[in-house]
């Protein structure tokens, strides 16, 4: 009888859930996934691992929105580069409220 342990650690995770190390250290930096620090070990629980994968893949899942346009897409790009150009010349002191 095999026994299946309830946390993972470091190595065992990222091969459990096939990402690098250094991602694994991202997403923990992230506070995606809380690890446990047990006797000088680094440990992530197996249900916390299977959650993330779970929020992944229903993310990969979400609908997009099929009406954007690519219309829409400019006019929001020009007036993000209007307020950007607004706050630039409002920071180099040659705004006079104008």
């Amino acid at each position: 009888m095999r026994i299946i342990p309830a946390a993972l650690n470091i190595n065992d995770a990222t091969k459990y859930i096939g990402i690098s190390r250094a991602n694994l250290y991202r997403v923990l930096e992230s506070g995606k996934l809380r690890p446990l620090n047990i006797g000088g070990r680094t440990l992530l629980r197996r249900t916390d691992l299977d959650a993330l994968l779970e929020n992944a893949a229903a993310s990969l899942e979400a609908p997009r929105n099929p009406k954007l346009r690519a219309a829409d897409v400019a006019r929001d790009f020009r007036a993000t580069s209007e307020r950007h150009y607004q706050s630039r010349i409002k920071r180099s002191g040659a705004w006079f409220g104008l």
